[in-house]
């Protein structure tokens, strides 16, 4: 939640057992154009940072192709080959050979686990 709050344009982050010492502080650090965050809750907001930061990279070195992004968007919609063939307007073998290369890239036994790892991604 900190994070998500950071980035939508937060300044200063305290929790509700934050003293009043605490708020003038981050009162004082805001109003002066700084950021305050309270020094219990950094820890968590770098861990959750280098976690966004490590999917990231993990979906950046898959490298997808656009049309393999598209097939992953419609496997996520839970389309079936032929859906998808109809869709992109591409054969339902060139739709397979598409699942095949992403089950490889994804190192996935099947489409279900294809959707899981995008999922978890954020592709």
């Amino acid at each position: 939640m900190a994070v998500d709050a950071l980035d939508a344009g937060a300044s200063g982050i305290l929790t509700y057992n934050s003293e009043m010492s605490d708020l003038r502080v981050a009162a004082r650090r805001v109003m002066n154009g700084d950021n305050y965050v309270q020094p219990d809750m950094a820890m968590d907001i770098f861990a959750k940072l280098r976690q966004a930061e490590a999917k990231r990279k993990e979906a950046e070195r898959l490298r997808l192709t656009a049309r393999e992004s598209q097939v992953v968007r419609h496997l996520m919609q839970g389309m079936t080959n032929g859906q998808i063939s109809v869709e992109l307007n591409i054969s339902e073998k060139t739709v397979k050979h598409y699942v095949g290369s992403l089950k490889d890239k994804f190192g996935a036994a099947n489409r279900l686990e294809v959707v899981l790892e995008a999922q978890r991604l954020g592709v």
